[in-house]
């Protein structure tokens, strides 16, 4: 229960840094459609939301914390997209692309399995960034209901990778690293070597 707890402090702090320190990929140009520009508009004030003072010490109170602040800060644009998406109003790769952005941070599991499900229609849709993007958000998915990861782009104490059915070539076909690669970026981690520390995408095929 502890290292619940733990890891949905992590994932809970994440949604609060500020874009440059970010990641994730981020949002692209965007067309000049209505839906297009509020999804944009949505997308940057999720980004720009300053990270909070007095944050508590204690596990379990952080997580309350978190939990509290994006319920008030984030909980009303996430559900303005969700609405969106219920109405069948996407319809560009950018749109699906930043809906997936922001329904990939809220903070139930199933709100990165939909977000891998809105990446991946935009990756249909040729959008650059989405490969990677769903391969991501998938992880977090699985990392959420204490499971392997798929792809392992989820770095973390408790970090688990399935070795027994994806390859390293498959991992390439979503822009992410082997499993080679990611051991050395996760002893980066472990070693607090964050300067050094990327998990980034690697080029397409």
């Amino acid at each position: 229960m502890q290292n619940r707890v733990m890891r949905g402090s992590a994932f809970l702090m994440t949604l609060l840094i500020p874009a440059g320190c970010s990641d994730k990929p981020t949002a692209p140009s965007t067309s000049s459609t209505p839906v297009t520009q509020e999804l944009q508009r949505l997308y940057d004030a999720d980004q720009n939301e300053p990270y909070p003072t007095n944050v508590p010490a204690d596990p379990k109170e952080k997580v309350a914390f978190f939990t509290a602040l994006w319920n008030e800060r984030f909980k009303p644009r996430y559900d303005q997209v969700l609405q969106l998406i219920r109405e069948d109003r996407l319809s560009s790769a950018d749109d699906y692309y930043i809906a997936g952005m922001i329904m990939n941070h809220g903070i139930k599991p199933k709100d990165n399995l939909l977000a891998h499900a809105l990446f991946t229609v935009a990756a249909f849709k040729n959008h650059p960034d989405t490969k990677w993007a769903s391969a991501a958000a998938l992880d977090n998915y699985l990392a959420g209901i204490d499971k392997p990861q798929l792809f392992g782009t989820v770095y973390g104490e408790h970090r688990q990778v399935t070795t027994d059915l994806m390859t390293d070539p498959l991992r390439r076909q979503f822009c992410v690293p082997s499993l080679s690669e990611q051991q050395r970026l996760a002893d980066l981690r472990r070693k607090g070597k964050s300067a050094a520390f990327d998990r980034g995408k690697i080029q397409c095929p």
